[in-house]
């Protein structure tokens, strides 16, 4: 629930002709709802390419990413003809500057090869999103000379899903959907083939997602006593719940249960799902 509610946060402070670029690992998730309702590009990439003089990629890494973004639509044109906006965690603000830094060079606003860490002629639009209980005091904006922050969305698990770490409450940790792809290793492609867990619990978040649609048009057309969907997104409730009041509205229910009175039911543990999430605007004023 936390990651469909951060998508449509993401969804309902953005513009249906906005092109979001999610930029590795930390937004990802959220990614695989909000492409249904926005234009979206993943891109992988981590470490700190352009950080300093001794993380500056080969020419030919540098050549080989800038492919790579070419093939996945990130061009010149597009940024020119389209409001773009970059997706991203940062609470040092470092990780979205790094990336303008590599789009300077592939988008050709910049030399690709140049080795001057300080010169921008492009600004970009950032959505920063960050845990609840790093902002505001434990964040710092990126250098306007890259990047401009346009808004902060607030997730209370969000440095699980960055770090792959256990979700508050959980004992699982959440796996990577996105490759390390260092800039050491952007003459090689990026292996996709190590994130077979990643894709199973993307997997599982659309299915969960869909049929929590379907339960919303299914509980908006009582007059059909239809109930197989709604018996089914009960079944997918009975595991991921973890309170035991929530569990025992979920044994209450049956295929002898009326459809207005498991909706009933359902919205009961759906509202008390308490999830802080948040969008915060920022004035660029």
């Amino acid at each position: 629930m936390e990651v469909i509610k951060s998508s449509n946060k993401l969804i309902d402070n953005t513009n249906e002709s906005d092109i979001l670029i999610f930029i590795g690992q930390s937004p990802d998730y959220l990614s695989y709802i909000v492409k249904e309702y926005r234009n979206v590009i993943s891109v992988p990439i981590s470490g700190k390419p352009y950080g300093d003089e001794y993380s500056i990629p080969k020419d030919i890494n540098i050549d080989k990413y800038c492919n790579l973004l070419n093939n996945l639509g990130v061009t010149n044109d597009l940024f020119e003809k389209n409001n773009v906006i970059l997706i991203d965690h940062s609470h040092t603000g470092q990780s979205p500057s790094l990336f303008a830094k590599v789009l300077l060079r592939c988008l050709g606003y910049i030399d690709k090869y140049s080795k001057n860490l300080s010169y921008s002629n492009k600004q970009f639009k950032f959505v920063n999103i960050v845990g609840n209980n790093q902002y505001p005091s434990h964040i710092v904006d990126p250098p306007l000379n890259y990047v401009r922050t346009i808004g902060y969305l607030l997730m209370p698990n969000l440095v699980a899903f960055a770090n792959e770490d256990k979700p508050i409450g959980s004992e699982f940790s959440i796996p990577r959907t996105i490759p390390h792809y260092g800039h050491w290793n952007w003459n090689k492609s990026p292996d996709y083939s190590k994130l077979v867990e990643g894709n199973q619990c993307v997997l599982k978040l659309k299915l969960f997602y869909n049929f929590f649609k379907r339960f919303i048009v299914e509980c908006n057309d009582l007059i059909n006593e239809s109930k197989n969907t709604l018996l089914y997104f009960v079944n997918i409730l009975r595991n991921i719940v973890s309170k035991k009041q929530h569990m025992n509205v979920l044994n209450e229910i049956n295929d002898k249960s009326l459809k207005r009175d498991i909706c009933q039911k359902i919205n009961i543990i759906l509202a008390d799902i308490d999830i802080d999430i948040s969008f915060i605007k920022k004035n660029n004023l």
